[in-house]
């Protein structure tokens, strides 16, 4: 980092792409000043040159040489900043995103999966309810949103800005995956001219997200490797071993790891970091996730025995309903599976008269995990992105070992 912009500090509030679809980040100067052409880190290994800074008025703008404390603006050139997230000497993450409830395939009608994936990823960098995925498997682009709603939405959305005719399939559940107690995963990677091996703990994380810290002292691996190792965590989207659903809730703790003066390469601590991951949870106790509402509902008190009795069958659970001048109003909570078209249903047999909200509550245990798992039909073992073995060399040549041998021979241990 050059210049004034060592003690540069400031946090990103908005992101949008301006007529000329160029990535403009909003932020709000906070200390030290930022010139044109001079370079800004932020995250965990990003350094970008700040091409323009552009005063804005309305939604005209004039171009400035500096930024200063106080100033808001808008910059060119920082193409991962996202909304929160400090720069410079700010360096706080942003908070983490909300985790969508539902998922949709979309449907290319014949546009090119290029240019489909980049406007959804610019719609992405914009709203952060919008989350999209890849499935390398079936080589399906998905987006996670909130509800139905957002995806009618999305849909105008792309049609009116980006001129684009896309469809998306039928909403169903984003499942997660965590663990229910702390265990040790290794990970080992050594072709000929490679090396690399990672020992993590993972903890459940009541905090809720994926966290990293490290108990390792940096005499034993340096910073980099260890920054590397947390780049690694959190850089993708590490697959569950009961449904290949997304990790959720766990803390990754660095407890050993070695690399090579010599053999060590870029990638290496990459994949001994995925391994060791892998290793783990194929061990651990795993618990699948899924997300709930929460609900009120107001009907007539005599149609309300009949909404008691349906959120139980849903497997719903509800406060002690109470009544005032001839209406009841039930407060509760369900699992998104079952609860996904009540709202519809209620309207129906109410004939209208119900007032009905239901909101994005959180994750929680399945209330059906067997059934579930079953019906995914997941096989780990076939899933070639993610793998839990790990690699040795003897006799020049690198060969696998197995997950439940590994440990047998890992050098740290």
């Amino acid at each position: 980092m050059s210049g004034n912009a060592s003690q540069f500090s400031a946090r990103v509030y908005k992101v949008i792409y301006d007529s000329k679809d160029v990535r403009v980040t909003f932020l709000k100067c906070l200390n030290g000043s930022l010139k044109v052409r001079e370079e800004v880190a932020y995250g965990d290994s990003f350094c970008e040159k700040v091409l323009e800074i552009r005063a804005y008025h309305g939604k005209s703008y004039k171009n400035v040489d500096a930024v200063n404390p106080g100033d808001i603006v808008g910059v060119t050139g920082l193409s991962h900043a996202i909304p929160g997230m400090g720069l410079g000497a700010c360096d706080e993450s942003p908070p983490p995103r909300l985790r969508p409830a539902l998922k949709a395939a979309v449907l290319l009608n014949g546009n090119p999966y290029d240019v489909v994936m980049g406007c959804l990823r610019k719609l992405e960098a914009q709203d952060p309810m919008l989350s999209v995925g890849y499935e390398p498997d079936t080589k399906e682009i998905n987006v996670q949103v909130m509800g139905k709603i957002q995806l009618e939405v999305l849909k105008d959305l792309i049609s009116t800005q980006i001129g684009l005719d896309v469809g998306f399939g039928e909403c169903v559940v984003a499942y997660r995956e965590t663990i229910a107690a702390p265990v040790m995963g290794y990970g080992h990677y050594e072709p000929l001219r490679h090396y690399a091996e990672v020992h993590l703990r993972l903890e459940p994380n009541p905090a809720g997200g994926l966290e990293f810290r490290s108990e390792l002292h940096t005499a034993r691996l340096p910073q980099q490797c260890q920054n590397a190792i947390r780049n690694h965590i959190m850089e993708r989207d590490h697959k569950g071993v009961l449904t290949g659903s997304s990790l959720a809730d766990i803390r990754f703790i660095l407890t050993n790891g070695a690399v090579h003066l010599e053999h060590t390469s870029g990638g290496d601590l990459r994949e001994a970091t995925y391994r060791a991951i892998r290793q783990g949870l194929e061990k651990a106790a795993s618990v699948l996730l899924e997300p709930y509402y929460e609900f009120a509902i107001d009907v007539d008190t005599p149609q309300a025995g009949r909404v008691l009795s349906e959120i139980t069958r849903r497997h719903g659970g509800y406060d002690p309903p109470e009544t005032n001048g001839g209406r009841t109003r039930i407060v509760g909570k369900g699992p998104a599976e079952t609860f996904l078209d009540y709202q519809a249903e209620l309207l129906s047999f109410t004939r209208g008269s119900v007032a009905a909200s239901f909101r994005f509550l959180g994750y929680f245990p399945c209330h059906d995990q067997k059934r579930v798992v079953e019906e995914k039909g997941y096989e780990k073992d076939r899933d070639m992105v993610n793998v839990s073995s790990s690699v040795f060399c003897s006799k020049g040549a690198g060969f696998e070992v197995k997950w439940f041998d590994a440990e047998k021979y890992m050098h740290l241990l």
